[in-house]
């Protein structure tokens, strides 16, 4: 929710897109994590296609406040 109120447009859809491939790839309900495991793949191959963003096409920020 936070993610989709940032002011700056294009740093908004950024954040949008990490906080998405978070959700998909990180923070599944029931799953422990192995942080050391992630540290060591991620430093092994940090341009793996689950450390990337996750742009939604037709997103729509549904949780962005109105503005005036």
């Amino acid at each position: 929710m936070a993610a989709h109120n940032i002011q700056d447009l294009e740093f908004c859809a950024q954040m949008a897109a990490r906080v998405n491939a978070m959700r998909e790839h990180w923070w599944l309900p029931f799953r422990p994590v192995d942080l050391a495991l992630i540290i060591e793949k991620f430093t092994q191959n940090p341009r793996q296609a689950s450390f990337a963003a996750l742009h939604k096409a037709g997103d729509t920020y549904e949780h962005r406040a109105p503005t005036a």
